[in-house]
């Protein structure tokens, strides 16, 4: 019985062993393939995001000889003047015309409440639609002639009419104004072909997509090595403790047996077979020991190494989203990130700190977005785009208007 037991227990250690190593190469196998794919992933990304700085270069070094073109180019010069000046006399037309009307809406009321002014108005006095008696018309003359009507209408028609008219002005210059800024669009479209903008852009472009490519498949290379790694420290985990309790049930068979009882009854016995059996209990009882600190010991390696793995995929993550891994990031030659990992892993910076000091150590080239964004920041209190925004804003006011209507409506 106690030989059938023995033969149990090991049988199950064995197969919980075998089972987590092969499992355990499987994953490791996996493991390596994908660290050699993330670095093919990683040297494509690092050329596909060389080749977007040279495109960045080559599109800002051209666009530069272009803007230095226009800026001594007298044509575009005096385009970009009569550009300024339009859109001056429009926001000039547009501050009067809303002067005027303000003026209308306090005034008319005062026109409309004066009953003569509103009687001879409506008979037409004064046009002619106005028809009436001889004795009518010397009455509504008398009732003219009290109250000046002849001023009072030149008054009421320009309250009512001028307005009227300068808005169809501000349509016309608008119109006009638009269509000098398409001429200055026209204009610098030629300048960019001419210079050869448009290839250099669609460069640009197609370098800006291969490296989010690349990045993405670099991320999702680096998001499966940690699947991986986890699985493996859950396979230490798990297994870890099958293993564990498997020698406890196997020290527990043990100590059933009971060392005085077999040492008695071997002690009784004529042959040396049963005192073999049991010294080979002893033995096996301080090899159970044995592994069991073992397994401890593997426990907490593997929560260890389960936590800093965790936390290196942690920084790995947050640095490359930060671009700290890429040809944008320089570093000063004096900075170790070595001894920056040792402190961490030491406990005396968490993963915060680790991280502001390297993001603090970085100096990163600004990309080409964000220079055309500070140079668009730039741009947009210049004269030429407060007029192509001022335009464009006009010209989207009628369907502004349309929606609202219709909402009201509702």
């Amino acid at each position: 019985t106690i030989a059938r037991t023995l033969r149990e227990g090991r049988s199950e250690l064995t197969e919980i062993a075998e089972r987590r190593l092969r499992r355990r190469r499987e994953l490791a196998g996996r493991l390596e393939r994908l660290e050699d794919e993330l670095e093919r992933r990683r040297r494509d990304s690092d050329a596909a995001d060389s080749k977007l700085a040279k495109a960045e270069r080559a599109y800002e070094a051209r666009r530069d000889e272009l803007a230095a073109y226009l800026e001594s180019d007298d044509d575009y010069q005096r385009m970009q003047a009569a550009l300024v000046e339009a859109r001056a006399r429009l926001d000039a037309d547009r501050r009067r015309l809303a002067e005027v009307q303000q003026e209308a809406e306090e005034k008319r009321p005062e026109f409309e409440s004066d009953q003569l002014f509103a009687y001879l108005q409506r008979r037409g006095f004064g046009t002619k639609t106005y028809r009436a008696g001889r004795f009518a018309t010397r009455m509504d003359r008398w009732v003219a002639r009290l109250i000046d009507f002849p001023q009072l209408m030149r008054s009421y028609r320009f309250l009512t009419e001028v307005p009227q008219l300068m808005e169809q002005e501000i349509v016309r210059r608008t119109a006009e104004l638009e269509d000098l800024v398409d001429q200055s669009l026209e204009a610098v479209e030629r300048a960019e072909r001419q210079f050869g903008l448009p290839p250099l852009q669609r460069d640009h472009e197609a370098a800006t997509v291969e490296a989010t490519r690349t990045r993405e498949q670099f991320d999702r290379t680096a998001k499966q090595i940690e699947e991986v790694a986890d699985q493996i420290a859950a396979i230490d985990r798990r297994e870890g403790g099958f293993y564990a309790q498997a020698v406890e049930r196997y020290a527990a068979s043990l100590r059933q047996a009971g060392d005085r009882v077999l040492a008695a009854e071997a002690s009784g016995t004529s042959t040396l077979a049963d005192d073999d059996l049991v010294a080979e209990i002893r033995l096996l009882r301080q090899r159970v020991a044995e592994e069991e600190r073992v397994v401890a010991s593997a426990d907490d390696a593997a929560a260890a190494s389960a936590s800093r793995s965790e936390d290196l995929a942690f920084l790995v993550r947050r640095a490359q989203q930060a671009s700290l891994d890429s040809e944008r990031a320089s570093f000063d030659e004096r900075f170790d990130v070595g001894d920056l990992l040792r402190q961490h892993e030491k406990g005396v910076i968490d993963r915060g700190r680790f991280l502001e000091i390297l993001k603090a150590e970085a100096e990163l080239e600004p990309t080409w977005s964000e220079k055309a964004y500070n140079k668009a920041g730039e741009a947009v209190n210049s004269p030429t785009a407060q007029i192509l925004i001022g335009t464009a804003a006009q010209a989207a006011l009628p369907a502004i208007r349309h929606v609202l209507s219709r909402r009201g409506g509702r």
